[in-house]
């Protein structure tokens, strides 16, 4: 006799994280402008010898040792960094630095950047493949997270208000244990161009987008795009959702990694992106701290 097969397990996105609202119950707070560009800048460290749980794009994929992407990648916290936090100076944008804590020791060149209170500090896990899984046990991951919120913040004597995941990857635990140790914000979710409030353990959290799907690694590591169709693609988005910016202004989370946007051939479609942006009617340029508190302020 054949056994009955069991029913899958039911699956919902939100595992009960979110109530139910419609668009227009979701806004940025932002009355004087009609989108929110959000540059996120991701400082990553690629340990030589770690691997991934699962391919996850951007990691090394060579067969050990891996020399030559890992010092590709190892140029995002040097020169290419350098040349990217110059453009955004230049243009007097704020921006999110998502911290990876074993990236630290090599920050020391841009600590005057970093400590800028234009900007703001997301912690992002420990490095680019400590991925946060249900393989990972609790206790671990709350050591992960409270050493991260406290050596990015120790480093650069300043608050660490936001999270965002090593590939936006999750175990069961990672929203409560976030809230658990204070985190106001997470950059993992994708689901909507607006932020929106998750309830964690009991705990409030704001998802703040931070979308992949906008990013370099996206588009021209993944895609294989070129700069300037990336770029192109970017603007044709912002200025679609300015169009659209009722009931409340969207947020444009350009998400950049300086080991490929800061490649030299690059740089300047970058900064061109950045000028072509700020002069779109309507387009307000915030960090994630400053959108959070508006979220929360407006709730």
């Amino acid at each position: 006799m054949t056994p009955a097969a069991e029913s899958p397990p039911v699956r919902r996105l939100d595992h009960d994280w979110f109530a139910f609202r419609t668009a227009g119950q979701a806004r940025v707070p932002a009355a004087d402008c009609r989108l929110v560009v959000s540059l996120v800048v991701v400082l990553q460290h690629f340990p030589l010898d770690a691997k991934p749980p699962f391919a996850v794009p951007g990691a090394l994929d060579r067969p050990y040792p891996d020399f030559g992407n890992y010092t590709q990648r190892e140029s995002g916290l040097g020169h290419a960094l350098w040349r990217l936090t110059d453009e955004i100076e230049a243009c007097g944008v704020p921006a999110s630095f998502v911290v990876e804590r074993q990236a630290l020791p090599w920050l020391e060149d841009v600590q005057a950047v970093l400590r800028d209170p234009r900007h703001c500090l997301v912690a992002g896990g420990e490095h680019a493949v400590r991925l946060h899984t249900k393989e990972m046990d609790r206790d671990t991951e709350r050591r992960i997270i409270a050493d991260c919120l406290r050596d990015v913040g120790a480093r650069f004597g300043r608050p660490v208000a936001g999270w965002r995941s090593p590939y936006g990857s999750q175990s069961p635990a990672t929203l409560e244990l976030l809230a658990e140790a204070g985190v106001r914000y997470v950059g993992d979710f994708a689901n909507d161009d607006r932020p929106f409030g998750i309830v964690a353990g009991g705990r409030p959290l704001v998802a703040v987008p931070m979308n992949h799907f906008y990013s370099d690694l996206h588009f021209i590591h993944a895609c294989r795009q070129h700069v300037d169709d990336y770029a192109q693609a970017t603007l044709r988005a912002a200025e679609w959702l300015a169009a659209e910016a009722q009931p409340a202004p969207s947020v444009l989370s350009l998400v950049v990694h300086p080991w490929i946007m800061g490649a030299t051939h690059r740089v300047s479609a970058f900064a061109s992106l950045l000028r072509s942006l700020q002069a779109l009617p309507g387009v307000r340029f915030m960090n994630s701290d400053q959108i959070c508190a508006a979220s929360v302020a407006d709730a």
